[in-house]
Order: C-alpha cells, then structure tokens, then sequence
C-alpha cells in the first residue's frame, strides 16, 4: 500500500501594489489540487474584521475595502477549498501587505 498525503498547495505572493501603475494590482490566490468551483475566500484587517469576502470565480482582491484604497498594512486572508480528489476541505491562512 502507498499513502499518498493530501496536500493542496497554494501559490500566493505575500505583497502587492494596488497603486493605478498597471503592475501587481491584484492580490491573486492560485494552486493546484483545489477546486475553484468551491471555496471561501476572506480577508481580515488587523483587528479581525472581514473586509473582502468571495466564493466563486479566481481567488483575488484588488486592494479596496469598500470603494477605498486599503492602507499600506498587514492583511490576513484565509482560503478554505475542496480537494479536487476527495471531499476533505483544507484552511489555507496566511498574510499579504499592501504597498502604495
């Protein structure tokens, strides 16, 4: 018998620039072993209140909380998805900074 670890692996970079100068805009979360079809995907401010929420379509913030530009801050976001081979779920959480 082979055991084979479930392991989703997610590609994300830990700093972006949302700035208007057309590179790094988007904070944008990929992998693989995971489906896009169903996940939740948030973002939390430093005192642990959610300011982005998505549940379909790329895993992405454009570095606004509600129409304005976010500070330059640390954000923790949290990725939870479906194995593409199983039905266990996975909590992905990690941080990103904003840089203006």
């Amino acid at each position: 018998m082979i055991t084979v670890p479930r392991d989703v692996r997610v590609f994300a970079p830990n700093a972006f620039s949302p700035d208007g100068n057309g590179l790094n805009e988007d904070f944008i979360v990929e992998g693989v072993d995971w489906t896009t079809t169903s996940f939740q995907f948030d973002v939390f401010d430093r005192w642990g209140e959610v300011i982005y929420s998505q549940t379909s379509g790329q895993p992405r913030w454009n570095g606004f909380v509600n129409g304005v530009p976010a500070m330059n801050d640390v954000y923790v976001w949290r990725l939870k998805v479906r194995e593409v081979c199983g039905y266990d779920e996975q909590t992905i959480l990690r941080h990103v900074t904003v840089v203006r």
